[in-house]
């Protein structure tokens, strides 16, 4: 199951289940897996209701510190305001070239006979952030030698590493044991 395509068995779930679906997750921790657009959208525009878990507040912390997307609340709207005018329509149509020229290499790797879509889609992210965002070209779809984009995927893997110190630090047992222990008297 482990060595899946990704979204394989939710895609299969979705299909036997449909788009949104409760189930049991490791250590009966329960879960909800949407796939409904308009839930989604429901949710991302009702923070005050739906506030993230506390594990994932964790990964986001650990992976981008006290970030946009660790934040909630005042701090979330006030950092998102902060950025705003990097995603208005002027910054947007600097990017185009950008955008377009990483479309055609993914067509052009798609005619090659390229069938993973999970990381074709990575690999354009991974190259458009590097472009866009500090105007570096990694190289991702080109699959060229890079050291920073090796530090890159290598810091992105530890977030989808299957270790069982992973699957614990995802159910929220590792932050208990950090509380525990760091409660305990010197």
């Amino acid at each position: 199951m482990l060595n899946l395509p990704t979204g394989t068995l939710q895609s299969s779930w979705i299909t036997q289940y449909g788009p949104v679906l409760r189930y049991t997750s490791i250590m009966r921790r329960p879960e909800v897996m949407l796939a409904d657009p308009q839930a989604i959208k429901y949710i991302y525009d009702h923070p005050e209701l739906f506030r993230q878990t506390d594990s994932a507040q964790n990964q986001a912390l650990n992976l981008t510190g006290k970030s946009l997307l660790w934040s909630m609340g005042d701090d979330h709207k006030r950092m998102r305001k902060a950025i705003l005018p990097s995603f208005g329509p002027a910054h947007l149509r600097e990017l185009v070239s950008v955008f377009r020229a990483k479309a055609t290499e993914a067509r052009d790797r798609m005619e090659q006979g390229e069938t993973d879509m999970a990381k074709l889609v990575n690999q354009i992210t991974t190259d458009v952030i590097g472009m866009a965002g500090f105007n570096h070209e990694f190289g991702s779809l080109s699959e060229e030698k890079s050291e920073l984009l090796d530090s890159w995927r290598a810091m992105l893997m530890g977030f989808r590493d299957r270790s069982f110190l992973a699957v614990l630090q995802y159910t929220g047992v590792i932050g208990i044991i950090r509380i525990w222990v760091s409660e305990w008297p010197s």
